[in-house]
């Protein structure tokens, strides 16, 4: 059993799903990019879900988000199915498409929201899929588009009935981050996070360099084979962040341990009579799975 995690209204997330065995399946297609852009569309409109960034590569996506009313496991789990389900009808797949275990990484701070934003746009640099992230040819949100564009996809003809639930159209936005916005500006935020990008590249540039990688480039990495497996090697057992401070310093750090530890103190405590029988037990503030499933009562949230 997992250790629980902390949901609450207005966390500013970084989230992370990868294939099943590092496997191409998220190969970046055209029908699949729009695919997916409808599914982010649809699911995070149904859960509340405010889109800050995201980035479609082959084996994995990452996504930064505002989770206004803590539904943000809801909108996952919905969207991930969904993915899932179109990338089976696309690719012929039998079995799971991702692989059990969301990374999810509360940002608590202005500087680590704008790090993670700058770090999500520029992984297809990271991994030496393409020099610049602007040469992506999948999905990868375009900074000077975040708080502008609005982009309208249709439903995709692939999985999703023609008389189903889903809606005809679902229409996309990448909003900036209200933490940034309210400490620089719309515009000064824009330049922060293209240089927070840059920053992630030079990084990427140089590490490539190192390794003696060279870049995949567009062109292969639209065909490359979607059953064919990432070979780069992965450490075993790296640490799994449940939150980031940057730019806060170690009082934030510390403030950050010391909510995890209270609350997963009071989690246990509150579990264990629960599991006793008494119903009237009331859990933490930010508790999620326990409380939709069961119903238990939880405590609000301060003020």
């Amino acid at each position: 059993m997992t250790l629980p995690c902390i949901v609450k209204e207005g966390d500013v997330v970084l989230s992370t799903v990868r294939t099943v065995a590092r496997f191409y399946l998220l190969r970046p297609d055209r029908e699949l990019t729009r695919a997916v852009r409808y599914i982010l569309a649809h699911y995070a409109n149904k859960h509340g879900i405010v889109l800050h960034a995201a980035c479609l590569m082959s084996t994995h996506l990452h996504l930064v988000y505002r989770d206004p009313l803590a539904q943000g496991p809801a909108f996952r789990r919905d969207a991930v199915a969904a993915i899932a389900n179109v990338v089976k009808a696309l690719r012929g797949w039998r079995g799971d498409v991702f692989r059990g275990g969301h990374s999810k990484v509360r940002l608590r701070t202005p500087q680590a929201i704008l790090d993670k934003i700058g770090y999500v746009l520029a992984n297809p640099v990271a991994v030496g899929a393409v020099r610049y992230s602007k040469d992506w040819p999948g999905l990868c949100t375009h900074v000077d588009d975040m708080g502008r564009r609005t982009l309208h996809e249709q439903r995709p003809t692939l999985y999703f009935r023609e008389r189903g639930e889903m809606p005809e159209s679902a229409s996309l936005r990448f909003e900036l981050p209200e933490e940034l916005v309210q400490g620089y500006g719309e515009d000064a935020t824009r330049e922060a996070i293209h240089r927070s990008v840059k920053e992630h590249e030079q990084a990427a540039h140089q590490a490539i360099l190192e390794k003696g990688w060279t870049y995949r480039g567009a062109d292969r990495c639209k065909t490359i084979s979607p059953y064919a497996r990432a070979t780069a090697y992965e450490v075993f057992g790296a640490r799994n962040p449940h939150f980031a401070t940057k730019g806060g310093g170690m009082k934030a750090f510390f403030e950050a341990v010391e909510e995890l530890r209270a609350f997963r103190t009071y989690y246990k405590t509150a579990l264990a009579r629960w599991k006793e029988g008494h119903r009237e037990v009331v859990f933490p503030h930010g508790t999620y799975l326990i409380r939709v499933l069961h119903g238990v009562c939880a405590d609000p949230a301060p003020g």
